[in-house]
């Protein structure tokens, strides 16, 4: 997860919103999965087309939006193994 900042460095956008993900971490997993592969991909653009219910892909796989996500994703992880590590140092 930490090298995924750096990829996207120097990235812009001109979009004025970017999507929310998913809050559950299952639902979060698997729209990541689903978005891992070309077929996924256009599974996603298709349900999104036929619904009307989603963000553009282009919004979802924004350099902008991804770096943002890293960015925090990276932090809550940082912050959790930090407090599980605490949480060791005290149980000994």
């Amino acid at each position: 997860m930490d090298k995924a900042p750096p990829h996207f460095a120097g990235a812009a956008c001109d979009h004025d919103w970017h999507p929310v993900l998913p809050s559950s971490a299952p639902d979060a997993a698997e729209f990541g999965i689903i978005l891992s592969s070309r077929g996924g991909r256009r599974l996603y653009e298709r349900s999104v087309e036929s619904s009307g219910r989603g963000a553009p892909l282009d919004r979802v796989l924004c350099p902008v939006f991804m770096a943002e996500v890293a960015e925090e994703t990276l932090k809550l992880l940082c912050e959790r193994w930090d407090f599980l590590e605490q949480a060791d140092a005290t149980d000994h």
